[in-house]
């Protein structure tokens, strides 16, 4: 439910620069065929393993706001979110994905 828009405007909600949002945008159109769509999925899946102590130790009524506050800031945690959603593709099976 929390992570629809991010789908929806392809994360240009989440992160504090526009490069930033620019760079994802050209990593999922330089995935291959069969992997590119679905690389915006694996990408959310990283953006909550990333924030996932934080939404763990959240109270249950303040979840809204610890969701809306996951963002990418800057080119190292950009460069973090990448790694992980790689390495999500690559245990996950093809016919998965």
């Amino acid at each position: 439910m929390y992570a629809i828009p991010w789908i929806i405007t392809y994360f240009s909600t989440k992160f504090d620069s526009p490069e930033l949002v620019l760079e994802l945008w050209n990593k999922v159109s330089d995935q291959p065929s069969g992997i590119d769509v679905a690389y915006i999925f694996f990408f959310a899946v990283a953006l909550l393993m990333d924030g996932e102590q934080t939404i763990l130790d959240a109270e249950y009524a303040s979840l809204p706001v610890v969701m809306a506050s996951l963002r990418v800031r800057e080119q190292r945690d950009l460069t973090r979110l990448f790694e992980r959603a790689r390495k999500l593709i690559d245990n996950t099976p093809f016919s998965f994905v």
